[in-house]
């Protein structure tokens, strides 16, 4: 008796999810829980939204259209063998490749940078709830508190903002919960987040949760 919906596009940031819920409102409003992912260090960087017309017109060609339906080409795409048709659908494939090095490279950011970074973050999740607002009594933030900042989730817990921790169930996993060559979740991995949110939404609303295959 139990239905769940995905919402979402592939490379969405917080911004984008926010957008969208207040775009379909009137499907959100019928929905008794709403669970947003928010990847703490890749989601919080706009205050505001804005629509990225460039990737909407790369999502809708022909070539990432096949991808999408080849489920080799999609996996493929995932672990990066796809990686020069990518950038010869999108213009890329001639630019000089001589520091290519440099995105192998791990930035190290000081106690200051990452002050400034979690303040900055912070600012961009306020101005997008001021902006958007969202139900507290129902809405839910699915997150990773091994990265994400103690001082965000401080605040959540400050004012009131559920939050699923996914980290220990990840931790206490016997096998990989990621694809080989990225950090993208695999089989194994989606399983435990259903678990996780199925587990949520037992405790909240008190009713059994049966998980399709």
């Amino acid at each position: 008796g139990i239905e769940g919906y995905e919402y979402g596009y592939a490379g969405y940031d917080l911004a984008n999810q926010m957008h969208l819920i207040d775009a379909y409102s009137g499907d959100f409003e019928m929905i008794d829980e709403i669970i947003i992912y928010l990847n703490y260090e890749s989601d919080l960087n706009r205050a505001t939204y804005s629509p990225n017309y460039d990737r909407i017109k790369m999502l809708r060609s022909p070539l990432f259209r096949l991808r999408d339906n080849i489920k080799i080409l999609a996996y493929g795409s995932k672990i990066g063998v796809l990686e020069p048709l990518k950038k010869l659908a999108t213009g890329k494939a001639f630019e000089d490749g001589r520091k290519g090095y440099q995105t192998n490279e791990i930035e190290i950011m000081s106690a200051d940078e990452i002050r400034i970074r979690d303040e900055q973050y912070l600012n961009n999740f306020k101005s997008l709830v001021r902006l958007y607002g969202f139900d507290k009594s129902k809405t839910t933030f699915l997150l990773d508190s091994r990265k994400t900042s103690a001082y965000f989730l401080s605040y959540c817990e400050e004012n009131g903002i559920r939050y699923i921790d996914y980290a220990p169930t990840f931790q206490s996993s016997k096998r990989a919960t990621t694809l080989i060559y990225d950090w993208h979740w695999n089989n194994h991995g989606r399983e435990l987040i259903a678990k996780v949110i199925s587990d949520h939404v037992e405790e909240k609303h008190g009713v059994k949760v049966a998980l399709a295959n």
